[in-house]
Formats: C-alpha cells, sequence, structure tokens
C-alpha cells in the first residue's frame, strides 16, 4: 500500500483564501452598515411623524364634536367648547372649554385653563383658516354663530385639514 501524500497548503493558496475571506467580510459589514443607517433613518421619520398622527387624531376628535356658536379666535388662540366624552378625572368629562395655542414655542391644548396637553415643542409658527360659507373664502379670524364647514392648521410648516360634521351651513359650489 502506497501511504498518503500530505501537501501543505502553499502560501499562494492561503493568499487566495484569506483574500476571498476579506472581500466577503466587507461585503457583509458593507451590507450591514447600510441596514443599520437604514433603520435610523425609518426611526428618524418615525418620531417625526408621530406628533403629526396623533395631532390629527386628538384634534379630529375634538372638532367632531364642537358645539354650535362656540367657535372663535383672539390673539391667534382658537376657543372652543366640545364634548369631551367619558374622561378618567370627572371634571373633564361631557361638555367642556378648549383652547389652542402656541405658548413657549410649544403648541398645545388646554382644558378648562388647568390641563395642557402638549403636541410639538419648538413649533415655530401657528395659524388657522376657516372657510367662511357666507364669503365663500377662507378667513383668518373666526367670530361667527355658526361652526365653518372646513378648518386649516398650519402648524410649524405642517397644514391640518379637519371637515366639521355640525356645520349649520352647506358649502355651495355655484
Amino acid at each position: 500500500m502506497k501511504a498518503l501524500c500530505k501537501h501543505p497548503l502553499s502560501l499562494l493558496e492561503v493568499t487566495i483564501g484569506l483574500a476571498l475571506t476579506a472581500i466577503l467580510l466587507t461585503a457583509l459589514f458593507s451590507s450591514y452598515r447600510h441596514l443599520v443607517q437604514t433603520n435610523h433613518r425609518i426611526k428618524t421619520v418615525r418620531e417625526e411623524k408621530h406628533w403629526e398622527y396623533v395631532t390629527h387624531l386628538r384634534l379630529n376628535q375634538i372638532f367632531e364634536n364642537l358645539q354650535e356658536g362656540t367657535l372663535f379666535t383672539q390673539d391667534q388662540t382658537l376657543h372652543f367648547f366640545f364634548n369631551n366624552g367619558i374622561d378618567s378625572h370627572p371634571e373633564y368629562c361631557g361638555d367642556i372649554e378648549g383652547t389652542l395655542s402656541v405658548e413657549d414655542k410649544t403648541f398645545q391644548l388646554v382644558l378648562k385653563d388647568t390641563r395642557k396637553e402638549v403636541f410639538l415643542k419648538k413649533a415655530k409658527n401657528f395659524s388657522m383658516q376657516f372657510f367662511d360659507t357666507k364669503k365663500k373664502e377662507l378667513v383668518s379670524e373666526w367670530n361667527e354663530e355658526y361652526l365653518p364647514p372646513i378648518i386649516f392648521l398650519h402648524i410649524s410648516g405642517k397644514t391640518f385639514t379637519f371637515l366639521i360634521p355640525n356645520a349649520s351651513k352647506e358649502i355651495n359650489y355655484t
């Protein structure tokens, strides 16, 4: 019987193996770095959009339950009465007063001058527009006895649109 001859790996074979391993590891780490960067960007966008979602949801709940004749503006503040429904604190249940404004660069909802719900810190600006069915145009101040059918809130470059289901006037496009 012949003995098996063992040849050690040549330097060329070892170098080729290391080069292939280095190429494979480079591709894997590059893909992993790209994945981490993408996840970070997704997290940042989610955080930016979350306040918009929460704000729109809460304000939509409020504007759907506005009371007729209680909406008015004063000094860049929107005042209104609405039905807050059921709350864990009895003083905030049912019909209550609320205001929307920017104070100390914070866009917030204030209920009964005591409870504050902060929607956005570092708010740059806040403005409102209302569709007046009598004038058939958008106005920036509201002191009418009836509810506008559409309210636009402009907060730090974002526009929120709310349709008011309790509006007594119909929009006539003719």
